[in-house]
């Protein structure tokens, strides 16, 4: 058994203004650590890692990577320590709320990271953007890549404009591609995997409350739209120098300038211009490749975190506009609750047509309507709502107080609330 705290730890770093800051957090936590800087190229930066670690493995730590202090009380399982296994702890996008590779903590193998040759120095006619680490794989012996899942870290791509913008293209490339292995090839968005389209989505739509969040967001975009609409060379994204190029020349001066500064760089930018292209943006992807993106408010951004893990489909619509109608979080505006439930109920979310009776039968969006509150809450129950038929219960009563039918129908209801999990008598049970 191998302890973390006997492993060598390398922190990476190669052009980020805030690396000294994250370097002296990591330092404090784990006095041994070793430090590369300026290594161009994700191959060449993993080797030169390996060196200044001087072991037989090494743990690699990337330069937006906070480590959490948990991390250095592990240990790591003898079965794991061998020349063909990578151990990789998944970090929390602190900008997404993801949770999966982008800025893992990983312990490598010596002799995988020397005999490795991925990204820019990927063997001729393979496409790597990715480590491209199965060939590693002794025959017979398990896979190369062991997920622990256990969180012991955060990343925070999107501390400038500019970091954030390459993560967010590089992961809308990564994720718009098929392949594995780190070989990466063009395909129809629609048949990727479940997780990778959720996770794309995601990225693509989560992150208004964080500084520099909507950048993450229109790189991230980009990248599919530039993969999927073109022969562009993808492979470019493992150029730095391309990207300098391509952030000076195409990008940053998309945007004019004014209304928000970078506080490590300066750069300025219009946040209104950045937000109307990268809405423009989301609308190409619907059109053209059917994935659908969401411009989440900051308030929104926050909620789908704070409720994680989550999968970013319409039944998120539902749950945001209960935010609205409630005001969790945010100034409640009945209007776009509304909204956000018809989309619901477009999609046949049975919240949402609880949710839009309840607005009917309390008057919250214009006068109040029973009739319409009823049909709601009965489409509500056929579709299974648990709490929709206590409701339509109540409203029944308060219509027909001495009706018998009536009557027997709303016990009727109320009982089947309570088989459907929601026990109108128990006050601890809040919708």
């Amino acid at each position: 058994m191998a302890l973390v705290r006997d492993l060598p730890i390398v922190f990476m770093s190669i052009d980020e203004p805030w690396a000294d800051d994250y370097w002296a957090d990591l330092l404090a936590k784990a006095p041994w650590a070793k430090r590369v800087h300026g290594v161009i190229g994700l191959d060449a930066c993993h080797k030169a890692a390996l060196k200044a670690g001087g072991g037989a493995q090494v743990i690699t730590v990337d330069a937006d990577t906070l480590v959490r202090p948990s991390f250095f009380e592990l240990d790591v399982p003898d079965e794991f320590i061998r020349p063909n296994c990578r151990v990789e702890w998944p970090s929390r996008n602190v900008v997404n709320g993801q949770v999966y590779g982008n800025g893992s903590l990983k312990c490598w193998p010596g002799k995988m990271i020397r005999e490795m040759r991925t990204h820019e120095l990927s063997p001729k006619g393979e496409v790597s953007i990715d480590h491209a680490i199965g060939a590693h794989m002794a025959a017979g012996k398990g896979s190369p890549r062991v997920h622990v899942p256990e969180v012991h870290s955060d990343v925070n791509p999107a501390l400038t404009p500019y970091h954030a913008f390459r993560c967010g293209f590089r992961e809308g490339v990564r994720l718009s591609l098929g392949g594995g292995g780190g070989v990466h090839h063009r395909l129809d968005l629609r048949s990727l995997p479940d997780r990778q389209i959720r996770r794309l989505v995601a990225c693509c739509s989560v992150g208004a409350d964080c500084e520099n969040g909507l950048w993450l967001m229109y790189g991230t975009r980009l990248g599919v739209f530039m993969t999927q609409a073109s022969d562009w060379d993808f492979t470019t994204i493992n150029s730095y120098p391309w990207f300098d190029s391509f952030w000076a020349d195409l990008i940053a001066r998309r945007f004019s300038k004014g209304g928000a500064t970078c506080r490590y760089t300066g750069f300025r930018w219009s946040p209104d211009e950045l937000a109307e292209e990268c809405t423009a943006l989301g609308a190409q992807l619907a059109t053209h490749f059917g994935i659908e993106v969401f411009d989440l408010s900051a308030a929104e951004s926050r909620m789908f975190k704070e409720t994680g893990p989550e999968p970013m489909d319409w039944w998120m619509s539902d749950s945001f506009g209960y935010m609205y109608l409630k005001g969790h979080g945010i100034a409640a505006d009945h209007a776009r609750a509304r909204r956000l439930f018809d989309v619901g109920v477009l999609n046949e979310v049975a919240a949402s047509f609880n949710n839009l009776g309840r607005m009917a039968e309390h008057g919250q969006n214009g006068g109040v309507d029973t009739e319409a509150a009823l049909a709601l809450y009965e489409q509500a129950v056929l579709r299974g709502d648990r709490f929709a038929p206590h409701h339509m219960a109540n409203l029944l009563r308060a219509l027909s107080p001495d009706d018998q039918f009536e009557n027997m129908r709303a016990d009727t209801l109320d009982w089947l609330a309570v088989e459907r999990g929601f026990d109108p008598l128990s006050l601890a049970d809040a919708e």
